[in-house]
Formats: structure tokens, C-alpha cells, sequence
């Protein structure tokens, strides 16, 4: 991640950054990322660069984590919404997904991170174990309703959220390197949600008038 002085800039110049970086990250695949280029276009120069982050690899996190914030910021309001109802959750992050990938620079960027095996490895499934999870636990779990679900005990909904979670990253995945054909995509991880909801969703019994 970025070094406490980049997170400490005036918010305007952060900005600027980060823009130089997803310019970047929207040319070219990750090997080919020139730090060189990223300086030209943000007008600092290489001293301050390196005051903000460390290498290429503090400039994927930060683009992952951008990503990470908004999607929880979305999923947390999603729960409240729908009385934690954490499928129509996990359905409401695809659709967020949708319309991130849409954006013309945001899915160069994601195609261009998704199709290199290596950084799917290294880096964005290292960020989701490392922090997502974490995230998960603080600032969704308290919203997600368990009272809902067929799970024996409350540790099982960690298990159950990673279930789900890995089908939501593969899908995301298929969606930002084939955009045009998303909705067969989507209607594929529907069926998946809809096969989990029909096994682990609790029966509400009905009241029979005697």
C-alpha cells in the first residue's frame, strides 16, 4: 500500500495521482507500467514518487483497495437495505460490478490485471485473504441477518460468505475480460446464488388455524 505521507497529501493532489495511475494501469499490462510515465503525467518528480510508494506493486494495492472500499461501501448498504439479506447482497455486488465495468477506463484496467495469471495470484487474491476478509468481519457481519440461514453455528457464516465470495471474484473475473457477453455470465452466477439460497435458507414455518 502507499506510504501514511501519500495518504496525508492534500486531497486534490491524491486525486491527481491516482488518476496518472489508473491512466497508466489502462495502457499497458502490469509488467509493461512505466513509473516514469505515472510521474510525467501527475507533475511530481521521481523524489516525491517515491515518498508516496515504494514500487508497482504499492500502486496495484491501491488500485485493488479504491476497488474494495467501494464494492463493501456498496455491499453494507445493499444489507441494510434488503434486512441483511446477504444474497440479494452478493447479487447486488455483480450489479455494481456491472456498471463499474462499464466505465471505459476501469475496464482496461481490470482487463488488463485479470488476463496476467501472476497478479491474480499474487496480488489480488493476497489482497482479499489479507484484508478482505477482515474487512468482511468489521464492517459487513453485523448486518448480514444469521437468523435467516441454515448454518448450525455462527462461525459457519465466515465459511459460507468465502463460498460465495469465490464464486462472486471468478464471476468478476469473467466480466471485466468479456464485458459484451456479461449477461450469460450473469445469469449463470444467478443460478449459482439461487442453488445456495433454495439449501441454505431456513424454512419459515406457516401457522395452521387449528
Amino acid at each position: 500500500m502507499p506510504t501514511n505521507t501519500f495518504f496525508h497529501l492534500p486531497k486534490e493532489k491524491q486525486n491527481r495521482l491516482i488518476h496518472a495511475i489508473r491512466q497508466e494501469f489502462s495502457r499497458v499490462p502490469f509488467e509493461q507500467i512505466s513509473i516514469n510515465q505515472i510521474i510525467h503525467n501527475a507533475n511530481i518528480s521521481r523524489g516525491s514518487f517515491y515518498q508516496y510508494f515504494y514500487n508497482k506493486q504499492d500502486l496495484l494495492q491501491l488500485i485493488l483497495h479504491n476497488y474494495q472500499q467501494q464494492l463493501l461501501t456498496y455491499a453494507k448498504k445493499s444489507l441494510i437495505l434488503h434486512h441483511g439479506d446477504i444474497f440479494n447482497m452478493f447479487e447486488d455486488i455483480l450489479n455494481f460490478t456491472v456498471h463499474f465495468a462499464k466505465d471505459e477506463t476501469n475496464q482496461k484496467i481490470y482487463q488488463n490485471l485479470f488476463s496476467d495469471i501472476r497478479i491474480n495470484r499474487d496480488c489480488f487474491l493476497k489482497l482479499y485473504k489479507d484484508n478482505t476478509q477482515q474487512k468482511i468481519n468489521e464492517e459487513l457481519l453485523p448486518y448480514i441477518d444469521f437468523t435467516a440461514l441454515n448454518l448450525n453455528e455462527h462461525d459457519d457464516l465466515i465459511y459460507f460468505i468465502d463460498i460465495l465470495a469465490a464464486i462472486c471474484k471468478e464471476t468478476i473475473a469473467e466480466i471485466f475480460l468479456n464485458l459484451p457477453n456479461y449477461q450469460n455470465t450473469y445469469k449463470n452466477y444467478q443460478k449459482k446464488l439461487q442453488l445456495l439460497k433454495q439449501n441454505f435458507t431456513k424454512i419459515k414455518e406457516s401457522k395452521i388455524d387449528a
